[in-house]
């Protein structure tokens, strides 16, 4: 059927193609480059590494990429002759060498039989749609070359070129460019996703939701005949296919799946991964994996994947949608007639599962051997209730509408919609952020509990949820990512509905069930985002600093202190400028850096004052809006007693929410932090330089190599991480300043960027800081002998002459000095300026580097 703008129009079919193929082809040739990147056929990471002291041979090229055949076989065919190097033979174990060009000869073989004839459903002057026969390859590769849709177009259009691919097994609308332009402009068309393709396809007697989305990525996972396939994977390709129910029977359901990336091919995998696999199908399992046996391959067939309708738009501008009915082939089965609104008649048998040896056996098109319809029931079905869980998923509603949630899932619809919405950094929400958030759910529970606005049984169940994963349990569920929009509702929700889930199973209902236990209703009586995020952050912050950045600097602050008694007694050179300045004591710096970080643990001590007040009950703008009038003191007195602090509630609840000047006081004054750790960790580097050629006054503990081509080296890589942590928390100050402004009215709609932003910050600071400590400072050694040359040489000694021979003299002194090579002491004794007691008695390096006040 065609259809022209709105209206589906039937066109009469007409048999194209009906070649009979000769037993044997003409065979082929197969060219390679080896060592050609760009060719994509480069040794693998293992020969790679071999390669480097043995050169990779040309059978070693060809048993790894190509591993349909064994060692040996290879080898036969290049001793044969079959495999030529720039169309010369070549020995199996001769080296690649860059340039060369492999070329496989291919003899004439025996193609496995296939369908062959086609039918024309549509074509014009530059577009072709035929209906593929199940068992017919689109393309040459493995054991068919002739055998091939391809093959066969291109006998009667040698440019034809079709845009889209279905597996061998699929059958059904294949839609083919006969021009250039065509081809280009449909290809674009598939890549822009706009073309509309939707399939029919049979699985097994299973409790399907009657429509669900599954959006599984898919990418390679190893397989053994051919190194890797296409299947399941956590990290894979984003992949859609929208699914609905049109027919269930006792032993299967008629599935119509419209899929939005891709192949067909996905269709085998995500209804795999769903734990519904095609009936039949002889290569993917439930989970969405390869049958464990290893044995088949993606081009078997076996089971029933029908490509039922095509819609894009014609190169000329004109809106097409083709409808194509099942193959001729599907009329020898015993029949079932599934009646639906597209007028489509289906027959397919109950048992699908063909072994190996029987395809061996039989004409290889994928059609079962043995055909059974018997168990097939086709009486009326009750519509599933939309919370019955099937053993992978479940069905929850929104306003928006239903979707399928994995049953293991702990999350909801709202959560599911966000993390859809948001895949933008991969990066899921700092466990310190959703303590504090369930901290806040547990006190929000226990305050309504005792103020009877919710029950006493469901306020138990939500407050053990949340102590169950505070202490580890279900982490993973929370899902969606820090780059959200809504001001936290995203997270927010998805909070409410782990604990709302917990809550039921812990009551002994299933998840989903939120008729009794509601994450709006129950979970977050009395809340809003508006007011439970900033709250979060407040809380969230403090819990980071009590437990990492004030330990950290703690730490730091007595190591410095212990350093500086130790190297008290030991004079170095000062520098200002990078150039000789008056002498100190070693110690006297570890002092100095004793001091700046104890100046920075009171600042951001005093910054922190302000995260105390806390604005929750201020509910959706501040006025507290279906809250108790006592809710807002209990749960700032509960969270008080969950986390040590001395919290309490906001004066004024909206200026609570609305500002968010406690955030940024707090990350100025971690900037400043981060600013002065950056300026010790370039004095440590600085002072530790060389060892031969730099300061080396101190000796900062080798932790690890430091060069991958210069043995015995060790770099400062402590101090060095240390900078580059404080550079990224000097950045997200920057960003925190920003979104902080960006509010609005009564809400800041940034919260989510400032909550990571900040408490990452605290954290990754206090974990640099102790990391510093226990890996670099602790370790420090003083070189005293090195520091007293230092100090003994420098021309800044010559100050201290001022007082005592004049400024412009002592000028001279330091000149001469300089360009002589000569010592100050032996140029003031030469020059009789002073005498050599009271030259001893200026020059003290001890006295002139003591603090005088």
């Amino acid at each position: 059927m065609k259809d022209t703008g709105n209206q589906i129009h039937r066109v009469s079919p007409r048999r194209v193609v009906s070649d009979q193929s000769p037993v044997f082809n003409d065979g082929w040739v197969y060219c390679d480059a080896p060592l050609e990147r760009h060719r994509q056929r480069i040794p693998p990471p293992s020969l790679q590494k071999v390669a480097k002291t043995v050169p990779v041979s040309v059978l070693d090229y060809y048993a790894h990429h190509y591993r349909h055949s064994d060692r040996n076989v290879w080898r036969q065919r290049i001793e044969s002759g079959q495999i030529l190097a720039n169309d010369l033979p070549v020995s199996p174990d001769a080296p690649l060498i860059p340039g060369q060009r492999l070329s496989y000869h291919r003899p004439p073989w025996q193609e496995p039989p296939v369908p062959l004839d086609l039918v024309t459903l549509y074509e014009d002057e530059v577009l072709w749609v035929v209906n593929k026969p199940s068992g017919l390859p689109v393309l040459p590769g493995g054991r068919f070359l002739q055998h091939t849709l391809l093959w066969q177009l291109r006998q009667r259009c040698p440019v034809a070129a079709p845009i889209h691919r279905l597996g061998r097994g699929t059958s059904g609308l294949v839609l083919i460019a006969k021009t250039k332009t065509a081809r280009a402009d449909l290809s674009r068309q598939l890549r822009q996703r706009q073309l509309g393709k939707t399939y029919r396809t049979l699985v097994g007697p299973l409790d399907l939701p009657d429509q669900f989305t599954v959006t599984q990525p898919i990418g390679k996972i190893p397989y053994p005949q051919l190194g890797h396939i296409y299947g399941a994977t956590p990290d894979g390709s984003e992949a859609q296919s929208n699914c609905r129910v049109l027919q269930r029977w006792a032993d299967a359901a008629l599935l119509e799946v419209t899929i939005l990336t891709g192949r067909p091919h996905q269709i085998r995998i995500h209804l795999a991964a769903m734990g519904y696999p095609l009936l039949g199908d002889p290569l993917y399992v439930t989970g969405g994996h390869p049958h464990p046996d290893g044995t088949a391959i993606p081009s078997d067939c076996g089971y029933w994947l029908h490509a039922w309708r095509l819609a894009f738009v014609h190169p000329a501008g004109e809106p097409m949608t083709l409808v194509c009915d099942p193959p001729d082939e599907l009329s020898r089965w015993p029949k079932v007639n599934v009646s639906n609104a597209a007028g489509f008649d289906f027959a397919q048998p109950a048992n699908f599962r063909n072994t190996r040896a029987e395809r061996s056996r039989s004409p290889d098109w994928g059609y079962p051997a043995v055909l059974s319809a018997a168990n097939i029931n086709i009486g009326p079905r009750a519509n599933p209730n939309p919370m019955t869980q099937s053993s992978t998923s479940r069905i929850e509603k929104d306003s928006m509408g239903e979707k399928e949630i994995p049953s293991a899932a702990y999350y909801g619809i709202q959560t599911l919609r966000a993390v859809e919405n948001f895949p933008i950094s991969g990066l899921k929400p700092l466990p310190t952020y959703v303590d504090a958030c369930l901290l806040i759910k547990k006190a929000a529970a226990i305050a309504n509990g005792e103020l009877n606005c919710i029950p006493t049984d469901l306020s138990q169940a939500i407050v053990t949820a949340a102590d169950e994963i505070l202490k580890g349990s279900l982490r993973d569920q929370f899902v969606v990512d820090v780059y959200q929009a809504g001001a936290g509702t995203s997270h927010h929700m998805n909070v409410n509905e782990v604990l709302a889930n917990r809550a039921l199973e812990l009551l002994g209902d299933e998840k989903g069930n939120y008729q009794r236990v509601s994450p709006n209703d129950h979970v977050n009586y009395g809340q809003s985002t508006n007011d439970v995020i900033p709250t979060a952050i407040r809380i969230g912050g403090l819990l980071a600093l009590e437990h990492t950045l004030y330990p950290g600097l703690e730490g730091a602050i007595a190591t410095l202190q212990s350093k500086a008694a130790e190297f008290q007694g030991i004079v170095r050179s000062g520098r200002t400028h990078m150039q000789d300045a008056v002498p100190i004591r070693l110690g006297e710096s570890f002092r100095a850096w004793e001091v700046i970080l104890s100046d920075h643990l009171r600042r951001i001590r005093t910054a922190a004052q302000d995260l105390r007040q806390l604005g929750l009950g201020g509910s959706a703008t501040g006025t507290g809006l279906n809250t108790h009038p006592q809710y807002r003191y209990r749960v700032a007195e509960l969270l008080s007693e969950f986390t040590g602090q001395p919290l309490m509630s906001a004066p004024h609840l909206m200026a609570a929410m609305q500002s968010m000047a406690p955030f940024v006081a707090v990350s100025s004054a971690l900037r400043n932090l981060a600013q002065d750790l950056v300026k010790i960790s370039h004095d440590l580097r600085l002072l530790d330089s060389g060892p031969k050629t730099g300061l080396k006054e101190i000796q900062l503990p080798p932790v690890q190599p430091g060069s991958s081509i210069m043995p015995g080296k060790y770099n400062p890589v402590m101090a060095e991480m240390t900078s580059m942590v404080c550079f990224q928390v000097m950045g997200y100050d920057q960003a925190i300043a920003c979104a902080a402004q960006a509010g609005q009215l009564e809400l800041n709609v940034m919260m989510p960027l400032i909550a990571y932003d900040l408490i990452h910050s605290i954290e990754i600071l206090g974990n640099t800081i102790s990391a510093l400590d226990k890996r670099c400072l602790a370790g420090i050694t003083a070189r005293p002998e090195r520091c007293r040359d230092f100090a003994e040489g420098s021309l800044a000694l010559v100050t201290a002459l001022n007082t005592h021979i004049g400024y412009l003299n002592a000028a001279a002194i330091a000149k001469e000095s300089l360009e002589t090579g000569k010592s100050m002491r032996q140029l003031v004794l030469e020059k009789d300026l002073m005498s050599e007691d009271k030259l001893n008695e200026v020059l003290d390096l001890e006295k002139m580097s003591q603090i005088l006040h």
